[in-house]
């Protein structure tokens, strides 16, 4: 299976400050779970 990129963002014990700034916005482990897409203009 392929690796998302987003995945770098928040897998591993180094990336905890990640996650936890994400919880802080309001994402739960069910959206943080998921694939995270940007767009930019």
């Amino acid at each position: 299976m392929k690796r998302w990129r987003s995945r770098v963002t928040v897998e591993g014990l180094d990336r905890a400050p990640h996650r936890a700034f994400m919880r802080a916005m309001g994402l739960d482990d069910d959206a943080i779970a998921k694939p995270m897409i940007a767009w930019s203009a």
